[in-house]
């Protein structure tokens, strides 16, 4: 028997190390007819599917991988039209019939065996960040529908102290019109400003969520705070006669 060539030495060595490479991929790497009849693929993609053995996942059919005959249709349809396809997101089906999502990169090869010729890609297993993408897109879903509903809230609970405040400042400027002492204008005055300083702030609430509020400025600026005695002058006296305490609130001198 004659010794083999030096290129015949060659050749068998490249197999060898292609064989060797093929096999320990840890990246999914198959053989197919267009038809869909598995030729080879190794032992990465035979355990992305589910099987326990290559040899498993060869004695099954593509299509029972798709979800559809249509959907690999349409992904044929789409490789014949250029060829090769590159990192394209594929969902497929799993030995347990559970879903499964690849990174599928595939082209299709001429060989004299088969005359449509034969595709040969590798599948890459992005379940995990396609079911955190998932995720992350129901949370900021449920996010955004928190932030309508607090601002619906927030707004409509705006509207409905605001009409009360009106109504609270309208008395106060009708009673104020009236004959009083300096003890009793000095009071009502008081809850006057106090309600209109509520008022600005519920408007300015309003308004933001709106979308109709200015741009926040800050600053210093002098602030006139009341004489201590003019602090909530009435509501000790409120405050004892709804707890019916029979207390009595005097102004200190």
């Amino acid at each position: 028997m004659p010794s083999p060539s030096p290129s015949e030495v060659l050749l068998a060595a490249a197999e060898q190390r292609y064989r060797s490479l093929f096999e320990r991929s840890l990246t999914g790497v198959y053989r197919t007819t267009v038809d869909g009849q598995f030729l080879d693929c190794n032992h990465a993609c035979a355990k992305l599917f589910g099987f326990p053995s290559r040899e498993a996942l060869l004695e099954t059919a593509v299509q029972d991988r798709f979800d559809s005959p249509d959907a690999r249709q349409a992904m044929i349809a789409d490789l014949q039209a250029h060829t090769q396809l590159t990192n394209v997101e594929v969902h497929l089906r799993r030995l347990d019939n559970s879903p499964i999502w690849v990174l599928m990169s595939v082209s299709v090869l001429e060989d004299p065996a088969y005359p449509a010729g034969v595709m040969e890609g590798t599948l890459i297993d992005i379940t995990d960040r396609k079911e955190a993408e998932a995720a992350l897109y129901e949370a900021k879903k449920d996010a955004e529908a928190a932030n309508r509903a607090k601002s619906q809230f927030l707004a409509n609970m705006s509207h409905e102290i605001r009409t009360p405040m009106n109504g609270i400042i309208g008395m106060t400027e009708l009673v104020l019109d009236a004959e009083l002492n300096r003890e009793q204008r000095e009071h009502l005055e008081t809850v006057r400003a106090s309600a209109e300083s509520l008022l600005s702030i519920l408007n300015d609430i309003l308004a933001f969520f709106e979308g109709r509020s200015r741009q926040t400025r800050t600053g210093r600026r002098p602030v006139r705070c009341p004489r201590s005695d003019q602090r909530c002058p009435s509501s000790p006296r409120t405050q004892c006669r709804q707890e019916r305490t029979g207390a009595h609130y005097r102004r200190p001198s």
